[in-house]
């Protein structure tokens, strides 16, 4: 089974749904959805796949816009005016929008579905509307009035409102909007087309890179081993006479397989050199190169 629950999400949510769908006979029925599924589909048309999620409820739909929050507003004109060319009360629909939270989860067929309160809103907003009507929670008109004050224009305040849950609702009803609905249609094909470039960007891109001449290999920097055989030991050292107390070990340098050598509690290196004297002992530094045999015991 699909994975329960992908993500929340605050999007705008439109329900519509055919008053008195389910008064009718089959044949009827079969004929209100099908004429409902041709005015949705052309309202459609400008909003990318990808940025909604529409829901088939039997009488009607519910829509989530997870891209731009005004295309609920534009695409829910564009059916008004798709129902409108309609002879008068061949599809009596009615409509509500919503902003508010939806969870993204996957049904039991595999589909991707939505729940939550954005949803539940949306379809109490609709439920106010009368046959043909559009109308508004006052969390969607409050964001899209701030979008741009055409859209402020088409909201005018109706009321509060109280659903079957005892929930208050202040809702707006939008005005009928035609040249609204054809700057809206004529925003979202900007949008695709300005999608499309992006798309078509990224293919030019992805083809040049495809082309492109395989890449050198990378080769690790060099690290001259000077001095990186160099070793250091620590050596605890007794000098006799000094009642067994041991002192702290002294650094004894030289190079990896010839180290210095320890006699009579005093710190030789192994090649000749000048001699310094260290605390009351001597050590012998030489010159790399210079060493004698280390056999003669110098």
């Amino acid at each position: 089974m699909a994975e329960a629950t992908t993500r929340t999400v605050v999007c705008s949510v439109m329900f519509l749904d055919i008053v008195g769908y389910s008064k009718g006979t089959d044949a009827e029925q079969q004929k209100l959805k099908q004429t409902f599924n041709e005015v949705l589909t052309r309202a459609l048309e400008g909003v990318p796949p990808r940025d909604v999620i529409v829901l088939d409820t039997g009488d009607g739909a519910a829509i989530a816009f997870i891209g731009n929050p005004e295309d609920a507003l534009a695409v829910a004109i564009g059916v008004r005016g798709n129902v409108a060319s309609l002879p008068p009360g061949s599809l009596p629909a009615r409509m509500g929008i919503n902003l508010g939270p939806v969870k993204l989860v996957w049904d039991i067929n595999g589909q991707l579905n939505i729940l939550g309160d954005g949803i539940n809103v949306a379809q109490r907003v609709m439920n106010f509307a009368q046959p043909g009507q559009l109308l508004a929670s006052r969390s969607y008109y409050e964001m899209v009035s701030r979008l741009s004050n055409d859209y402020a224009g088409l909201f005018s305040l109706v009321g509060t409102r109280t659903d079957k849950h005892v929930r208050e609702h202040e809702v707006y009803a939008v005005a009928e909007g035609t040249g609204f609905a054809s700057r809206a249609s004529e925003s979202r094909q900007a949008q695709a087309a300005r999608r499309q470039g992006a798309d078509t960007t990224l293919q030019l891109f992805a083809s040049e890179l495809a082309q492109a001449p395989e890449p050198v290999p990378e080769v690790p920097a060099k690290v001259f081993d000077a001095g990186a055989n160099h070793r250091v030991r620590i050596q605890q050292i007794e000098r006799p006479g000094d009642l067994g107390e041991a002192r702290p070990g002294r650094v004894s340098g030289g190079v990896r397989g010839q180290p210095g050598r320890r006699q009579m509690g005093r710190l030789v290196h192994a090649p000749e050199g000048p001699r310094r004297r260290l605390q009351g002992r001597e050590s012998r530094i030489y010159a790399r190169g210079d060493r004698p045999d280390a056999r003669s015991g110098r």
